[in-house]
C-alpha cells in the first residue's frame, strides 16, 4: 500500500495496471505495514487498526482519499506474460524451474507460447504451490480461504488475483473512493486531479511491456474461454469483456 500524506492519498496497487507510473507522478510512498497483500480480502478497517500507532493517526489514515487503477484481464494478461517474459521469469513457478527466475525456458526445455503459459497451470504454482489450481472460477470466498489458509503460497501468485479482490473487503464492500480505468487513463488522472484539487501530474512509462499487436489479436475462442474463468470476477463486476 502506498500513501502521500501531503496529498491525502492512499494508492491500491493492483499489479501490471500502471502502478509504477502511478508512484512516481503522485509522490508516493510504500508503507509496508499496509502492503497489498495484507489488503487483499481484508477491511481497510482491520488493517488500520492493527498498526502501532495512537487513535489519531489510525483516524487520519481512514480518511485519507484511496483510488485504484483497474484493467481489461485479457489485456492484462497480456501485459503479463510480456513483463515476465522480459525479466525471464515466466517460468519460476513451475516445479524444477528457479524460484528466483532466469530460466529461459520451462523445466521440460520448452518455449511457451502466450497460449500454452496461460493454459498450463503451472504457472500459478500447481505441483509447487498446490495439488489443483486454485484460481480457475475463483471467488472472494475462495480468494479469502487462500489467503487464511496458505498466504504464503497465495502471496507468490498476486498476480493471479482477479482484481475485484484487491479493493473490496471480504463482505465484498468496495474500499476505495475511486476507481480508474487504465484504457482512458491519462483523462480518468486528470478528472481525478480536479476532483481532489490536485496539482495535474503527467505519467510516465514505468515498466511497460513490450508488445506489436492489439491484446484481442492474442486469443482463439478456447483462450478466450479459459481466461474468461480465470478472470470471472472481474468481467462480472468490473464491467469489462473481450474486444473492450
Amino acid at each position: 500500500m502506498n500513501i502521500n500524506p501531503l496529498n491525502n492519498l492512499m494508492f491500491f496497487h493492483v499489479p501490471k495496471n500502471a502502478g509504477k507510473s502511478i508512484l512516481k507522478a503522485f509522490e508516493l510512498k510504500k508503507v509496508k505495514e499496509i502492503n497489498r497483500s495484507t489488503v487483499c480480502g481484508l477491511s481497510i478497517e482491520f488493517v488500520i487498526n492493527n498498526i502501532d500507532g495512537d487513535s489519531q493517526t489510525k483516524t487520519w489514515l481512514k480518511s485519507l482519499t484511496k483510488f485504484a487503477i483497474i484493467r481489461n484481464p485479457y489485456d492484462r494478461l497480456v501485459s503479463l506474460y510480456h513483463f515476465r517474459k522480459k525479466e525471464n521469469d515466466l517460468y519460476n513457478l513451475f516445479v524444477g524451474a528457479n524460484r528466483d527466475g532466469g530460466d529461459k525456458t520451462s523445466p521440460d526445455g520448452k518455449n511457451l507460447s502466450f497460449k500454452e503459459w496461460v493454459m498450463d497451470s503451472r504457472s500459478r504454482g500447481l505441483g509447487l504451490l498446490w495439488d489443483k489450481d486454485p484460481f480457475i472460477g475463483i471467488n472472494k470466498e475462495r480468494q479469502v480461504l487462500l489467503y487464511d489458509n496458505d498466504k504464503l503460497s497465495y502471496d507468490e501468485c498476486l498476480e493471479w488475483i482477479n482484481q475485484i479482490h484487491f479493493i473490496t473487503d471480504r463482505n465484498g464492500k468496495l474500499m476505495v473512493d475511486d476507481v480508474l480505468r487504465f484504457e482512458n487513463l491519462d483523462e480518468e488522472i486528470k478528472n481525478f486531479c480536479k476532483k481532489y484539487n490536485l496539482n495535474e501530474v503527467v505519467l510516465p512509462k514505468k515498466n511497460s511491456s513490450p508488445r506489436k499487436k492489439n491484446y484481442v489479436d492474442y486469443y482463439d475462442d478456447e483462450l478466450i474461454k479459459f481466461s474468461s474463468r480465470l478472470f470471472e470476477d472481474d468481467l462480472k463486476y468490473l464491467d469489462y469483456k473481450f474486444g473492450d
